[in-house]
């Protein structure tokens, strides 16, 4: 199975700004297509990412160029910044291809409803899609249809069903495969290599779990629940 990932560039209303007004605007390596995209080469699908905002494409070209890999399913990365551009070549994509075309993503995950109105996309996934994308894949392998699949954080067009965001139930997810990204062409490649510290905060605002995050296996783990004597309030 042929698996694309998009990255659409900033819609016309804002590409009017400076390229870097905002680190935004700067492209940086798209971590959550590489997630899934991880997910995907785990169940020896053929994957590829399309970074508009590094390819500095037409959408026109952007198009031909996915339909050129011959994918089976799309998936868009939207922000409130590309959400235009992601639809107009959504729209294009489905009108040359049988292929199921769906958006995840900051804004799909606060705007789902809005976006899922105007019927574009065939499915949608909110909050960590991981796990989420994980069960479409496997479904559509098994060559089961995912118009029955209900799980929290996927969408159909269809039904127009509110089904909550995703939230993963198990934080040690695979260590995101960067071969599926040219990181040498971003110039804020470092991202993948540092090692990050970070601590959950419960809704009382009591860290309870840490864990170490980084881009290779040696370092990246889960390092087990903490509780903090300290209370964050604003």
């Amino acid at each position: 199975m042929n698996v694309a990932f998009v990255f659409c560039g900033t819609d016309k209303i804002f590409s009017e700004f400076a390229a870097e007004t905002f680190s935004t605007f700067e492209p940086n390596p798209p971590l959550g297509l590489a997630a899934i995209g991880t997910a995907a080469l785990f169940r020896s699908c053929s994957v590829k990412i399309y970074d508009q905002t590094l390819m500095r494409k037409s959408n026109e070209t952007l198009v031909r160029e996915i339909l050129s890999f011959e994918p089976h399913i799309i998936g868009f990365s939207c922000t409130s910044f590309n959400l235009e551009n992601s639809i107009e070549c959504a729209v294009r994509l489905k009108s040359q291809s049988k292929c199921l075309v769906f958006a995840g993503g900051i804004h799909i995950s606060l705007c789902t409803l809005q976006v899922l109105s105007r019927r574009v996309f065939d499915f949608m996934m909110s909050g960590e899609g991981e796990e989420v994308f994980s069960e479409v894949l496997d479904t559509l392998i098994a060559g089961k249809n995912i118009s029955s699949l209900e799980i929290p954080g996927l969408w159909h067009k269809d039904t127009g069903k509110n089904c909550g965001t995703a939230i993963l139930k198990n934080i040690n997810q695979p260590v995101i495969d960067r071969g599926i990204l040219s990181l040498a062409q971003y110039r804020n490649k470092d991202a993948l290599l540092r090692i990050c510290h970070v601590t959950h905060f419960s809704a009382a605002g009591d860290a309870h779990t840490s864990a170490d995050f980084a881009a290779s296996p040696p370092t990246s783990k889960y390092t087990g629940t903490e509780t903090a004597n300290r209370s964050y309030k604003k």
